[in-house]
């Protein structure tokens, strides 16, 4: 049998592996016999060949069995770990994603809200701005001796609103209620009215017109008025304002 594996083992091949010699492939359990090692000599004649150890397959079966145990559990760490590791890296790319992806957002939205901040403190200073500017109009438009109307441009030309010195001017009690009367009621020719209104209309104002009203005690006043038109949104003449200043004496003196 050792003649016959070494027969087999000429050529010079090195290493370790397993070899059953042909005559006991068809035996069973037991006979079996494997080869544990070889190594190269060289004989007479300089002739290559190997040496050979073989031990019956149940001797080393076991240690066999053992070993491969311990491969493939070894292995199976090796991969345990290599996951762990993928695991591992994965996780820090994605904590190190996430955290400059919410430190981003958050600036993002610091800086919104900066922006938002600083448009409500000017929107409040614009805001406080025009409020103090509506209260100074108002007191100037309260305070002045002059007669200051708005009215409307249609066929009722209606008051939206009048100031103290226009009440006193015509005669009535109260604003409201002068603000109940109608202004073509006012005048003594209903004409001059619509002429100031036409003429509004397609210059945009009128300047120091002379007009005779009527009073509330139904004496007649003559007064100069100054009127500019306003438009709507859809560019049509919406509404006028005026101003009014009673000349009655003046013009006494004059004549």
């Amino acid at each position: 049998q050792l003649h016959g594996i070494v027969g087999k083992m000429v050529g010079g091949r090195t290493g370790a592996g397993s070899y059953v010699a042909p005559p006991l492939d068809t035996m069973a359990g037991p006979l079996r016999r494997f080869l544990v090692g070889y190594a190269p000599i060289t004989l007479l004649a300089n002739q290559p060949w190997s040496i050979a150890v073989v031990r019956e397959f149940s001797s080393v079966s076991a240690p066999m069995a053992d070993y491969t145990r311990r491969l493939i559990v070894n292995v199976s760490v090796l991969i345990v770990l290599i996951l762990i590791a993928v695991l591992m890296y994965y996780w820090n790319y994605r904590r190190r994603v996430l955290a400059e992806a919410a430190g981003s957002a958050a600036l993002a939205l610091q800086e919104a809200n900066d922006q938002l901040r600083q448009e409500i403190a000017e929107r409040c200073r614009a805001e406080e701005i025009m409020k103090q500017s509506e209260e100074n109009y108002r007191t100037l438009v309260t305070n002045v001796n002059v007669g200051i109307y708005r009215s409307l441009a249609d066929g009722t030309g209606s008051f939206i609103n009048v100031n103290p010195a226009l009440v006193r001017i015509l005669g009535y009690g109260s604003v409201d209620e002068l603000l109940a009367v109608r202004p073509q009621d006012l005048y003594l020719d209903p004409a001059d009215r619509e002429a100031l209104v036409r003429d509004v209309r397609a210059f945009g104002f009128v300047s120091n017109r002379e007009l005779v009203l009527i009073r509330k005690d139904k004496s007649q006043i003559i007064v100069s008025c100054t009127a500019q038109g306003k438009n709507d949104a859809q560019g049509a003449l919406g509404w006028i304002d005026g101003a009014v200043d009673d000349i009655t004496e003046r013009k006494k003196m004059e004549s």
